[in-house]
């Protein structure tokens, strides 16, 4: 019992400086930290408890709400960049556009007459 213990421990470890990298949009640290969990997660699938102790963990651990705050906060910087990413798009577009129709008046004034 001990053992898992010590496994869930170090999972619930994890997901608080995988929360803490969320909030500090350290992404580089949130897939390190992504996969030291997942090493955890396959020692634990090879341990092979039983559901009640998985159940007992989850509720001493309060595993499930912090893996659905994760889940959440992910969920919300994810679309804080794909917001960042489509403003950037739009910007060069429209910067694309200008450029065209700037050079395409140069031409107009440089032809011989």
């Amino acid at each position: 019992m001990e053992e898992y213990k010590v496994l869930f421990t170090k999972f619930k470890d994890k997901s608080g400086e995988l929360l803490e990298a969320i909030n500090n949009e350290d992404y580089d640290l949130v897939n390190k930290t992504l996969g030291e969990r997942e090493e955890i997660l396959e020692i634990v699938k090879t341990q092979n408890f039983s559901k009640e102790i998985f159940k007992e963990m989850n509720e001493l651990f309060n595993i499930q709400d912090t893996e659905a705050l994760i889940k959440t906060l992910l969920a919300q910087k994810l679309s804080k960049v794909n917001d960042e990413m489509k403003k950037l798009q739009l910007t060069s577009k429209a910067n694309n556009s200008y450029n065209k129709s700037f050079y395409d008046r140069n031409k107009i004034f440089s032809k011989k007459v």
